[in-house]
């Protein structure tokens, strides 16, 4: 049932106009669907737009990440790291960098600055920084990379892949470093090692390697200290980086010193060190030393004579010369009588005579220290002169050092006529072998007192020797 829109009266369905007023009424609805319209658009609600783009913004997030995680592994950008941190001279994060790298030794930012210094002025550290990048580049392909390396052949450092993921999901990177093995011994045994102030190891034998750990290359301070009976002896040496070959430095510590052969013309007397008695007698010490050769070592014998004490002269050590520690010795009657007896039957004997037996007693002393057979040598020493052993001791030592020599020569002779035979000067030189391979020449002048025998001149004691030139070969 329908009505009027204006004056309210009823109408049928089927009106179109109103009977009372005349007023048009609307269309009846239809009852059958309407046609969809094809080119009408629905529109979004808000729900669904926030829902697109929270969407849009988290792939993004998660695609910066990504890429933002991928750069921190980056092999280039570690490579990049250190090379900034050579050329800012940074130390701080350049001995983080080596400390990350390696294990064998932890760099200090003192340490490291020194490293940095062999980086830039040692080697060239733009192919250094190129050769890096070259592997920063390849190492993706799998390929494997080696080491940089010195011109020594000495590893420096190269580029290596990490054996576990970062994150569980990215390749991470790393540059590895290789630091130097230090090994060293010394000429002493017992000598105490330090580097940069610090003591590192006591070297118990002499001339025997042992290892001192790592050390990056650089300036670095060796010091040695021996700390013997007699003397403490030091040694400082900068190590040099050039003498180093695949990774291993040896370093051969030679302290300044010497052991010195001790003679004496009374194997009883007693050794004074610097005025201090030692309480050894002269026949019981085959060598003194190690001792320092500056001259702050003064020696000298003692020994009693019918309860009084008589004094050789002091010997200063200067050099390695052998210590000649001489008492003066009076002449007997006994001797005087035999030497005048026998001045009567062979007559005088001059300069020349003299020298000629001088030179032939020199010849047949160097044959017998080379030959290790002191009878080579005797026949020119009177077996009851102190000389007779203390040549037989002289030769053993000598043959314990290794020395070895060669006569040049007299160049003058001096002889005086005194009781019981002659005294005798002579200027003799050598050329003496060393069991370290190394030669000297020496010149000595040397007195001696000779005897008269049945069988000719002998030398019966040596009274005083001195060096008196010596030179390096």
């Amino acid at each position: 049932m329908n009505y009027c829109k204006e004056c309210g009266t009823q109408l049928n369905d089927s009106q179109t106009f109103c009977s009372n007023c005349g007023a048009q009424q609307p269309e009846p609805a239809s009852d059958a669907p309407a046609s969809p319209t094809r080119n009408k658009k629905r529109s979004l609600s808000g729900k669904a737009k926030a829902g697109i783009i929270t969407a849009v913004i988290l792939v993004a997030s998660l695609a910066g990440s990504h890429f933002y995680l991928s750069s921190l592994t980056d092999p280039m950008k570690t490579v990049e790291e250190f090379e900034k941190a050579v050329k800012d001279d940074d130390t701080k994060a350049l001995a983080k960098i080596i400390n990350q790298g390696q294990d064998k030794h932890t760099i200090t930012e003192k340490e490291a600055a020194s490293y940095l210094a062999f980086l830039t002025d040692d080697n060239d550290f733009n192919d250094i920084s190129k050769e890096l990048k070259r592997q920063a580049y390849e190492i993706d392909g799998y390929k494997v990379t080696e080491a940089v390396k010195d011109g020594y052949n000495n590893k420096l450092v190269s580029v290596k892949k990490e054996d576990k993921k970062k994150w569980l999901l990215y390749d991470d990177y790393f540059l590895e470093f290789y630091p130097i093995e230090l090994v060293v011994s010394s000429n002493l045994e017992d000598t105490e090692v330090s580097l940069a102030g610090k003591k590192t190891k006591t070297l118990k034998e002499e001339d025997e390697d042992e290892n001192l750990g790592y050390i990056f290359p650089g300036e670095h301070i060796l010091k040695a200290v021996y700390k013997g009976e007699y003397a403490e002896l030091t040694s400082e040496d900068e190590l040099d980086f050039s003498d180093a070959y695949e990774n291993e430095l040896v370093v051969d510590i030679e302290i300044d010193s010497t052991s010195l052969y001790l003679y004496s013309n009374d194997d009883d007397a007693v050794l004074f060190v610097n005025g201090k008695s030692t309480g050894e007698k002269i026949a019981d010490m085959d060598s003194f030393g190690p001792v320092a050769t500056d001259g702050s070592i003064k020696l000298h014998a003692e020994r009693k004579v019918d309860g009084k004490t008589e004094k050789t002269e002091v010997f200063k050590v200067n050099d390695d010369s052998d210590v000649e520690l001489l008492f003066e010795e009076e002449e007997t009657a006994e001797v005087a009588s035999t030497f005048s007896d026998l001045f009567e039957q062979q007559g005088a004997f001059g300069d020349n005579e003299i020298g000629e037996f001088m030179d032939k007693h020199f010849t047949d002393q160097v044959a017998a220290i080379n030959a290790r057979d002191f009878s080579l040598g005797a026949s020119t020493i009177d077996p009851k002169g102190p000389s007779y052993e203390e040549t037989r001791k002289y030769i053993d030592t000598l043959e314990k050092k290794g020395i070895t020599e060669e006569y040049h020569g007299l160049s003058s002779i001096d002889s005086e006529e005194v009781d019981g035979g002659y005294n005798v000067t002579t200027e003799e030189s050598y050329i003496i072998h060393y069991d370290d391979g190394t030669s000297k020449y020496k010149k000595f002048r040397s007195k001696f007192f000779l005897t008269l025998t049945e069988d000719g001149l002998k030398v019966n004691k040596l009274l005083d020797t001195e060096e008196i030139e010596s030179n390096n070969l």
